[in-house]
């Protein structure tokens, strides 16, 4: 039992097996984080070869003019899928895969917000 606590004591960062989880040392301050004021999605635009692929990054501006990654937190749709697709919808990561010659657009959506980004599909 002993051995046991000692190795929660240890995960739990504590200095011996009598402290506490809550005396462990915190590492992000979480409760004074700015809510996001608005997004954006690079690139805006892209153009690729059929079977080619681009990379979406969806960041999030806070008041604070600090960023925020939102790329796995995102839902992805693409219209039409006859010539792009994105990686599987929310938490898939926003990788856009050129299915045949055309224009499409990719929908981003967080809970913050919302954007398009125009792809086109060469040969």
């Amino acid at each position: 039992m002993r051995t046991f606590l000692i190795a929660i004591a240890l995960i739990a960062g504590c200095d011996s097996p009598d402290s506490s989880p809550m005396d462990a040392p915190i590492d992000a301050d979480l409760s004074d984080a700015s809510p996001v004021a608005s997004i954006s999605v690079a690139p805006t635009t892209a153009t690729i070869a059929t079977g080619g692929t681009v990379q979406l990054v969806v960041t999030g501006k806070r008041a604070d003019d600090s960023t925020i990654d939102l790329t796995f937190r995102a839902a992805f749709v693409a219209m039409p899928e006859s010539i792009a697709t994105v990686s599987g919808g929310f938490g898939s990561g926003g990788l856009v895969t050129g299915q045949g010659p055309g224009a499409a657009t990719i929908a981003v959506s967080v809970p913050e917000g919302y954007a398009t980004v125009s792809i086109t599909v060469m040969p």
